[in-house]
């Protein structure tokens, strides 16, 4: 009798504290896809052994992604960046003594032609299809202007600071990946290495709850701060009613999704994908839609969302459903399994006895 009682108190304390740990969204199919677009965007790529930085000016991005494949709890998606009319920018520093024997160099190009020009300190040279100045006061710089390029060698140690400047007008920037994500831990592979939470979609039962899904960090990006907002949140594909659930990362971040089905609607892309799949240390996003908000205050009962803003999706929203799919983790159904065996078989031979 002892023992059937410590099996069945087994039994209940793993059923009480076995947290849902896998919810799969009604929409979660192969084929749906998502696009987010954004008026301006700001990227700052990785600098370079901290003397290199590399920056990216767009006028209009997508973001896109879509699902593959579903297959052992595990979802494949296409992960897409498309950024337009880019100002591509480069500066790396240096010391005087590099920045001196660089301009060496560069000057022995020139100086054998005679300027078209002087202005102040500065000679300036036509050569088609771009013009060099050469200027040596204060500061000592020389600057190459062509069509969609300019270039500067600046050398102020006092003033302005030593480096050289790329300015470069691009048509357009593409960016592709396939990433894993895997539906019972809730985080992304890419690689087949783990690049922390999930954040394309998220669990809105979980979150609100409190049972803290997207507890995991990676590479120093984690979630510092969840809340629930109660107005309702305009993008350029429909009205997301409340609660709207706000996920704010260390990065400064701030991610809106829709309570019901956990779809991202407004906001940035997620910073792992951002640094670890695209390779950007930081990614800002801006709509012209925001300004919109500033007029409404901070107490307004709708907004219009930030950063980039759901466009188009191919999600029936008429079909909202509850969450499907759910189970417990490998671990609380192993000893569920175990436990309930073991009462079983523990009754069956007492009966066989008595």
């Amino acid at each position: 009798m002892r023992k059937n009682l410590f099996f069945l108190f087994i039994l209940c304390f793993v059923l009480a504290l076995s947290p849902f740990r896998y919810a799969e969204p009604f929409w979660l199919k192969e084929g749906v896809y998502f696009k987010y677009t954004a008026d301006k965007m700001f990227i700052v790529q990785k600098s370079v052994k901290n003397t290199t930085y590399v920056n990216y000016y767009g006028e209009y991005a997508e973001f896109y992604w879509e699902v593959l494949e579903i297959k052992n709890r595990t979802a494949r998606i296409l992960i897409t960046l498309n950024i337009s009319n880019i100002t591509f920018t480069t500066t790396h520093y240096m010391t005087e003594k590099e920045a001196k024997k660089k301009f060496k160099k560069l000057v022995i190009q020139v100086l054998s032609l005679k300027p078209n020009l002087k202005h102040e300190n500065c000679a300036i040279y036509n050569i088609d299809p771009c013009q060099v100045r050469i200027c040596n006061d204060t500061v000592l710089g020389f600057i190459k202007s062509c069509d969609n390029m300019t270039y500067y060698l600046v050398i102020s140690p006092e003033k302005r600071g030593i480096y050289e400047y790329v300015n470069t007008t691009l048509h357009g920037l593409h960016k592709s990946a396939i990433i894993d994500v895997d539906l019972e831990s809730n985080i992304v592979k890419y690689n087949g290495s783990k690049i922390g939470p999930n954040l394309l979609f998220i669990n809105p039962s979980m979150v609100l709850t409190g049972l803290g899904v997207l507890e995991t960090s990676n590479n120093r990006i984690f979630i510092s701060n969840i809340t629930i907002a109660n107005f309702i949140v305009h993008t350029y594909y429909m009205d997301f009613k409340p609660p709207i659930i706000i996920v704010a990362t260390n990065t400064h971040e701030y991610l809106w999704y829709d309570s019901s089905t956990g779809i991202l609607i407004s906001g940035g892309i997620p910073p792992n994908i951002a640094r670890n799949v695209f390779g950007f240390d930081t990614i800002l996003l801006s709509n012209r839609i925001e300004s919109k908000n500033l007029k409404k205050g901070f107490n307004s009962k709708d907004y219009y969302g930030i950063g980039m803003i759901l466009e188009d999706t191919n999600v029936d929203f008429s079909g909202v459903m509850p969450l499907s799919g759910v189970s417990i983790s490998k671990l609380y159904l192993g000893l569920f399994v175990v436990s309930l065996s073991s009462l079983v078989f523990s009754i069956i031979f007492k009966s066989r006895r008595g």
